[in-house]
């Protein structure tokens, strides 16, 4: 990821949103926390890993719509 976007994520999360990365080399997906520097420090499942900005890409959740048709 280049570093202006990782950076408006990573003032988005210190603002209090929710952001989600993927890892683009081992796929797997996470919250992410806190950024320093150039890492990302990922919750997945309560864990913690941290990765390099260049090995990440933002992750969308899917969004559902419960409500039954009317």
């Amino acid at each position: 990821m280049k570093r202006p976007k990782f950076q408006k994520l990573c003032q988005a999360v210190a603002a209090g949103e929710n952001k989600y990365l993927e890892n683009t080399e081992n796929h797997q997906t996470g919250k992410l926390i806190a950024c320093t520097g150039d890492a990302a420090e990922i919750d997945i499942f309560g864990k913690t890993e941290t990765w390099s900005r260049r090995e990440c890409q933002e992750f969308h959740l899917p969004v559902f719509n419960y409500r039954p048709e009317e």
